[in-house]
């Protein structure tokens, strides 16, 4: 079992964009360095967001219409780009009912 994080504060927790978005598309992502697909999610914004993610044990189509869960200002270590964030745990993709 892992230890629990440091806690955060409430006004940290605000500023983060939280928001249910549909996978619209899911595209090969052969670059990766492990088996991932390129996840286009709308979340409600003026375009589709992307990400990444290593659910390859779904088809894309399986896929397509699934409800994320996406923090949409959380931006990944190397890029300035801001993206929805998708957790591999288990190799499954929370999804909201």
């Amino acid at each position: 079992m892992t230890d629990l994080k440091a806690l955060v504060t409430y006004d940290d927790f605000a500023r983060l964009d939280i928001r249910i978005g549909k996978v619209v598309d899911v595209q090969p992502f052969p670059r990766a360095r492990n088996p991932s697909y390129k996840v286009g999610v709308d979340v409600g914004a003026d375009r589709i967001m992307w990400s990444s993610a290593q659910i390859t044990n779904y088809t894309p189509e399986a896929l397509i219409d699934t409800r994320v869960v996406c923090v949409c200002n959380l931006g990944p270590r190397t890029s300035p780009v801001s993206r929805p964030s998708f957790s591999s745990s288990a190799r499954r993709m929370p999804t909201a009912k």
